[in-house]
């Protein structure tokens, strides 16, 4: 067992916000289905449960990255956010904010997890209300169920998964960017170590 679930065995409430020295926050499309977004609907512990839950149609995507990066120079983010429908009737989601509009860039793109769908993936772009493209792309992933709006006269329990929130990572495209020597390593090398997630649930049996 590595040094994050030892701590975590001392002190349980650690496992919120804890990541090794050294470890950045790179989870896998699965991963962020399974281990993060399912147990977000389900009210489960999370292993890392520094991702906030905001509305991100409310914001300009940088306003985001400034409030949840702190200005500094990342530009790759996490959040939990609400879907809601583009008319009171309708199954097509409202993904517009009060300065433009994301836009969609792919149709949802499954995600396997030891071999079987557990949710889909699907990628958009922001524009801004002038209708200029910006370089802001996010990737919303949903569960299995989650994925296709449910019309309003689904079972209740179909409704509540489309309407409830998702998970998503938004990052800004760089142009033309060449990695420095020193940029130029295997970031896996710097995610989180391999049984981390098996590690986590077994603590918290």
């Amino acid at each position: 067992m590595n040094a994050a679930l030892d701590l975590v065995q001392e002190d349980p409430s650690m496992m919120n916000n804890y990541l090794p020295p050294g470890y950045r926050f790179l989870p896998t499309d699965d991963e962020l289905i399974v281990h993060y977004l399912k147990r977000k609907l389900n009210n489960q512990p999370m292993p890392y449960n520094n991702i906030p839950t905001l509305n991100l149609y409310e914001f300009r995507p940088e306003d985001l990255c400034d409030m949840l990066m702190g200005g500094g120079e990342g530009n790759e983010f996490y959040l939990f956010s609400p879907r809601k429908r583009r008319s009171s009737g309708g199954t097509r989601a409202d993904r517009t904010t009060p300065y433009g509009h994301w836009k969609a860039t792919s149709g949802d793109r499954p995600v396997e997890h030891d071999g079987e769908v557990v949710g889909y993936r699907r990628a958009l772009v922001y524009y801004k209300s002038s209708g200029q493209k910006t370089d802001w792309i996010m990737h919303e992933y949903t569960l299995k169920d989650q994925s296709s709006p449910a019309p309003l006269d689904a079972p209740e329990n179909v409704q509540r998964l489309w309407d409830d929130i998702v998970i998503c990572r938004i990052h800004k495209h760089k142009k033309n960017h060449r990695k420095r020597p020193s940029e130029a390593v295997d970031e896996s090398s710097n995610s989180l170590p391999a049984g981390f997630f098996n590690d986590f649930d077994e603590v918290m049996e």
